[in-house]
């Protein structure tokens, strides 16, 4: 397994929000208090559109967290993962910064995402839309999907 943590800056006013999310949270709150200390996961299974499902280490406010961006249309993408012997493309990357801005000289409603820790994993694109969710979830449907955590 592989992991990374997020601090965000955030310029995007179009963005919607699913799920169990509490509607006071916008993405800047999201990044900042619930992603510094998370693991993400990339999935490219629809690309152009990409999915980063990043799983909160420990509890924010007493409960158990999963955010997931959505990437709707990507352009501009530059990924570097260092693969062990051991890894595979599906790990979980530990997250230690992260931004998502609109991007104003562009006139397709694009957002710049960037996330990585200047390591052995870094992911930048461009996306013409760009969604977002945070979930709250009970212990046992966490350990259910998160079971590292816990081993």
């Amino acid at each position: 397994m592989r992991g990374f943590a997020i601090i965000a800056h955030v310029f995007a006013p179009h963005i919607w929000k699913l799920g169990t999310l509490r509607k006071d949270m916008d993405i800047e709150f999201i990044c900042s208090n619930l992603l510094d200390n998370s693991n993400v996961t990339l999935d490219f299974s629809k690309f152009p559109k990409i999915l980063l499902t990043f799983a909160v280490v420990g509890t924010i406010n007493s409960k158990y967290w999963e955010v997931v961006f959505e990437l709707e249309s990507v352009y501009d993408l530059a990924v570097n993962l260092e693969f062990f012997k051991d890894a595979s493309p599906s790990d979980a990357y530990l997250v230690l910064q992260a931004s998502v801005e609109k991007v104003d000289n562009e006139e397709n409603g694009s957002y710049h995402i960037s996330v990585g820790h200047g390591g052995d994993f870094n992911f930048s694109a461009k996306s013409v839309g760009f969604k977002y969710k945070a979930i709250d979830m009970p212990l046992s449907e966490f350990k259910s999907k998160y079971g590292y955590f816990f081993e």
